[in-house]
């Protein structure tokens, strides 16, 4: 996932790799994580692997773990929400 920018996000993001150079009010929850010169986080952040330019900020908790599914993050955030995640079946394309 990537926040341009002039890119703005109201509301949580997870996904295995994330850029944001623009402005998320909520958390985001990545394995890889880069937060660029104009990058504003208004949220906690979830992340195994982050870089960090000068001039980006978070307004929140940067909370580190090895071993982090950005899916599974997103879950133990929002414990009351379903999150939806794709229909496994046994056919191939």
């Amino acid at each position: 996932v990537r926040v341009l920018e002039n890119g703005q996000v109201k509301g949580d993001i997870a996904a295995p790799k994330v850029a944001i150079n623009g402005s998320v009010k909520g958390a985001v929850h990545a394995s890889i994580l880069e937060l660029a010169t104009n990058a504003r986080v208004d949220g906690d952040v979830h992340y195994s692997s982050i870089e960090m330019m000068r001039g980006a900020q978070v307004n929140g908790n940067l909370l580190f773990s090895e071993t982090l599914n950005a899916m599974d993050a997103a879950k133990a955030s929002a414990p009351d929400e379903a999150v939806d995640e794709p229909e496994k079946t046994g056919e191939t394309s």
